[in-house]
C-alpha cells in the first residue's frame, strides 16, 4: 500500500505533530518467523542379512533413487549356492522327463499286448463255439475258452488303468515332480538370499549419513546409511503461542532460505499443532512447498511469513499513530486543532498500517508523534517538527 497522507497540524500551544489521515486501503497481516527444511522421513537403512561390507556406492549428500545398488555385501559363496541351485533344477526336470517318458513307452507297449492277447482271446472263444455247435469239441473247451476271454479283458482294463495312472502322475512321476519342486523351492530361497546382500533406497531420497567403510562387518539390521526420503518437502516453524489463534491450515507464505534471502518461495500452512510445547512456548507449524527450488536442503535456516489475515478495502492508520497496542490501543485524534486521546478497536496489523475496526471515521486525522505527553487535558508537542 502507498503512504499514508501525512500533514503537519500545529496545535494550539504552537507546536506542529506530523499526523495523517483515516483512509480505505488493502491491508495484510503476516506472521514471521524462524523456521527450518524439515525431512519429513529419516529412516535408517540397513542390510537384511549380516556379512562383510564389499562395495559402498552412495555417498553422504548424494542423491540416490529408489532400486539401483548403495551397498553390497561379499556375495560369493551366496552366488555359487545360486549356481548349484540352477544345476539341481536342471536334473530335476531332466529326470521328470525321463521318467514321463519311460512311464508312458513301457504302460503304452503294455496295454498294446494286452490288447492283442484279448483279441486272440476272443476268436479262440468263438472258434470254440463254433466247434461246439457242430459237435466236434467239448462245452468244457467252450468255458475254458470263455475264461481266457474275460482274463483278457481284465488284464487290458489293468493296462488302461496303469496308463491313465502314469498321464495323471504315478508313484515314480510324482516323486520325480516332487524333487524338482524342492529344487525350484532351493533356487528361490538362494536367488532371495543373494538379493539380500545388496542394499538398495526403498524410495527417493538423499544420503544425509553413511555409517560403515568396505570391509567392515556388520549385522542384519544394522544402519548403514541415515537417509531423508522425498517424497514430500516440509517446513517447520515453531511461533509463539500467543500466534495459535492466528494460523491455519491452508493460509498462504512466503519463505527465504538466510543462504538465499532474495529467492522467496511460496508455500502453504499443512499442519498446525494441537499442542504447545511447555518449555519453549511454542506451537509446531508445518508447511508444504508444492514448487520446491533447488538449493533447498535439509535443516537449511529459513525465515517464514505467513499470511493470517488479508482485506483489499480497510480502514487503516499507520502503525506509528497507535499507543499501546499490545494492551489497550488508543491514538491521538486532532480536530479543529485540537488534540485528544480516543481509544480505538484494532483489527488486522500490516507491517507499516493496522485496521481500525472501532473509534475512528474516515477522513480523521490522528497525530503520528511518538514523543506527545498528556498535560491534564492537553497535548504538548515534544518533538515537533514539521515533515
Amino acid at each position: 500500500a502507498g503512504c499514508a497522507v501525512v500533514v503537519a497540524i500545529r496545535l494550539f500551544i504552537g507546536g506542529s505533530v506530523p499526523a495523517a489521515h483515516v483512509a480505505r486501503k488493502p491491508v495484510i497481516e503476516t506472521l514471521v518467523m524462524n523456521g527450518r527444511v524439515l525431512a519429513r522421513y529419516r529412516p535408517e537403512i540397513g542390510a537384511a542379512m549380516g556379512g562383510v561390507v564389499r562395495d559402498v556406492l552412495a555417498e553422504e549428500g548424494d542423491e540416490v533413487k529408489a532400486g539401483p545398488e548403495s551397498l553390497r555385501l561379499d556375495d560369493s559363496e551366496l552366488k555359487s549356492l545360486v549356481v548349484e541351485s540352477r544345476s539341481r533344477v536342471r536334473q530335476s526336470e531332466a529326470r521328470l522327463r525321463l521318467v514321463n517318458s519311460s512311464a508312458e513307452r513301457a504302460n503304452a507297449e503294455g496295454l498294446q499286448r494286452a490288447r492283442a492277447i484279448l483279441a486272440e482271446a476272443e476268436n479262440a472263444w468263438k472258434r470254440q463255439q463254433a466247434l461246439f455247435a457242430e459237435g466236434v469239441t467239448s462245452q468244457s473247451a467252450v468255458d475254458t475258452a470263455r475264461r481266457a476271454v474275460e482274463v483278457a479283458r481284465s488284464d487290458v482294463a489293468s493296462a488302461e488303468a496303469l496308463a491313465l495312472t502314469t498321464r495323471e502322475g504315478g508313484d515314480e512321476v510324482r516323486l520325480a515332480s516332487a524333487a524338482l519342486d524342492e529344487a525350484r523351492a532351493a533356487l528361490e530361497s538362494a536367488t532371495a538370499r543373494l538379493d539380500k546382500a545388496t542394499v538398495r533406497a526403498p524410495s527417493d531420497g538423499v544420503v544425509l549419513s553413511r555409517l560403515v567403510a568396505p570391509g567392515a562387518a556388520v549385522q542384519a539390521g544394522e544402519p548403514l546409511f541415515v537417509m531423508a526420503f522425498q517424497q514430500e518437502t516440509l517446513l517447520l516453524a515453531q511461533p509463539d503461542e500467543k500466534a495459535l489463534p492466528l494460523v491455519r491450515v491452508g493460509q498462504k507464505a512466503k519463505a527465504s532460505a538466510d543462504a538465499y534471502p532474495r529467492e522467496a518461495f511460496d508455500a502453504e500452512v499443512s499442519y498446525v499443532s494441537p499442542s504447545v510445547d511447555l518449555q519453549r512456548g511454542t506451537f509446531d507449524v508445518k508447511l508444504s512447498v508444492p514448487k520446491p527450488p533447488a538449493y533447498l536442503k535439509t535443516d537449511m535456516t529459513l525465515s517464514v511469513e505467513i499470511i493470517v489475515g488479508e482485506k483489499s478495502d480497510a480502514l487503516v492508520i499507520p502503525v506509528d499513530a497507535v499507543r499501546d497496542i499490545a494492551t489497550e490501543p488508543w491514538v491521538v485524534i486532532i480536530h479543529t486543532h485540537k488534540a485528544r486521546r480516543q481509544p480505538v478497536e484494532i483489527g488486522l496489523r500490516g507491517e507499516a498500517y493496522v485496521e481500525i475496526e472501532k473509534g475512528l471515521a474516515e477522513g480523521d486525522i490522528v497525530a503520528l508523534a511518538p514523543g506527545l505527553a498528556m498535560v491534564g487535558n492537553h497535548y504538548r508537542a515534544d518533538i515537533a517538527k514539521e515533515k
